[in-house]
């Protein structure tokens, strides 16, 4: 690749990024066509980038430099479909499976399926910015027969919307810490020695693992475009999403497990601090307040309190003794907000316990998105049975010198850890 194409590149990825600063600010039918445009500008420069790093006659600091564009890209693209779910303009899970069945080459392969013939349907869903989970409900039929399955509801996917996401290309991740610095620096008198520092570094890495779940459903149902996307949307869809929101949170890193952040999270502990048993009248409030200060001591700056929606409900109803709401001051009006940190209620933190931390501090980089195949599986064919397979590939970290950006406890244990003993 010659100078001119490497900075014709730059010039397209740098116009790109100008585009897409445009596009957030502006609304409507407008957005709509920018963002459509956007698309194909990055698909395009996409390919380039792809086409340079295959050629062989690129030297090595040729190829570094397209890495490094490959990687602005896909931060750009991350940018743009948060940009444009805000706006509407993304399509939802739903409408992405829709599309994907309204393509020529789905439709075509399912005919080979419905007149029992070997083939297979594969298709990737890139996942909204925002999670939706709304069940898709189908058409109205003429029988009146209600075809949407009741299920026990699920919770809410959290934590692939407030960690830090990205993409990865290869089946590992790895990266330095710097660790066991020697010397200082030091005020130097002229012609003195001057100070020395110096470092030593380590390496870690995580890899990749896969999330897989499937259903089967008759060969007739291929008539029903409509139920399958059902069974895509509430079935598999959801079933990936859960898993993979159970894996950040707590995987415990074991086998196929991701290591999740309470795996790495350090526990709630007040020892040697301004806040051992100095707390009069100790509660859940006090904790989180005291929790965003530790945090912070550790040089981070906490964005998200995570807890369970009891005790949350519970914070809520807390009372005086003569009757009256406690609301302390470092709490907002509406309780969203502990010392200027977001508060979630989701259960994926148990009843009685919490999780305070930066989340930008924690990595999911997902290495293929939700990838759907229809197809005949061992002896389905005898059995008029089609398998719908959905599965995703991911990997999730937390650096070492980023682990004391979070910490976890119960309400239970931290209370009594804050709390002054009365005096007699």
């Amino acid at each position: 690749m010659n100078e001119e194409l490497e900075k014709k590149l730059n010039e397209a990825l740098e116009g790109i990024k100008g585009q897409i600063k445009d596009f957030e600010k502006s609304a409507g039918e407008k957005s709509a066509g920018q963002y459509k445009e956007l698309e194909t500008k990055m698909s395009d420069l996409q390919k380039q980038i792809e086409d340079g790093l295959k050629a062989a006659d690129n030297s090595q600091e040729v190829k570094d430099s397209l890495e490094k564009m490959q990687d602005h890209l896909d931060k750009l693209d991350i940018k743009l479909q948060k940009s444009g779910s805000v706006k509407g303009i993304v399509k939802t899970m739903d409408e992405e499976v829709k599309a994907k069945f309204e393509e020529k080459a789905v439709q075509d392969a399912i005919a080979e399926l419905k007149n029992n013939r070997a083939s297979s349907v594969p298709f990737e869903i890139k996942a909204p910015a925002t999670m939706v989970l709304g069940s898709y409900v189908g058409n109205a039929l003429t029988t009146e027969i209600d075809r949407v399955i009741s299920a026990a509801p699920n919770r809410m996917p959290l934590f692939r919307n407030i960690v830090n996401v990205s993409t990865i290309r290869g089946n590992k991740v790895t990266w330095v810490n710097k660790e066991a610095q020697e010397g200082t620096a030091g005020m130097t008198a002229e012609g003195a020695k001057k100070s020395q520092i110096s470092w030593t570094y380590t390496e870690e890495s995580a890899d990749v693992k896969k999330i897989t779940a499937f259903v089967k459903v008759s060969k007739e149902a291929l008539d029903d475009l409509d139920f399958l996307r059902s069974e895509i949307n509430t079935d598999l869809r959801e079933a990936i999403e859960i898993k993979l929101d159970e894996q950040i949170s707590d995987g415990d890193g074991v086998g196929q497990n991701l290591k999740g952040i309470l795996q790495y999270a350090p526990t709630f502990a007040v020892t040697g601090t301004s806040f051992d048993k100095t707390v009069f009248n100790a509660n859940r409030l006090d904790v989180l307040r005291a929790a965003v200060a530790l945090v912070k001591k550790n040089r981070f700056n906490p964005n998200y309190i995570v807890i369970s929606p009891m005790d949350a409900a519970l914070m809520d109803l807390e009372k005086g003794t003569d009757g009256h709401y406690i609301l302390p001051p470092f709490v907002t009006a509406d309780g969203q907000r502990i010392a200027g940190v977001v508060v979630i209620e989701n259960e994926a933190i148990d009843e009685g316990s919490f999780l305070v931390g930066d989340f930008t501090k924690s990595n999911l980089r997902i290495r293929e998105e939700i990838n759907i195949n229809l197809g005949y599986e061992n002896d389905d064919f005898t059995k008029n049975l089609v398998t719908i397979l959905a599965e995703m590939r991911a990997v999730h970290y937390i650096k070492k010198h980023h682990i004391p950006a979070f910490l976890q406890g119960t309400f239970a244990a931290a209370i009594t850890a804050i709390n002054k003993p009365e005096t007699v």
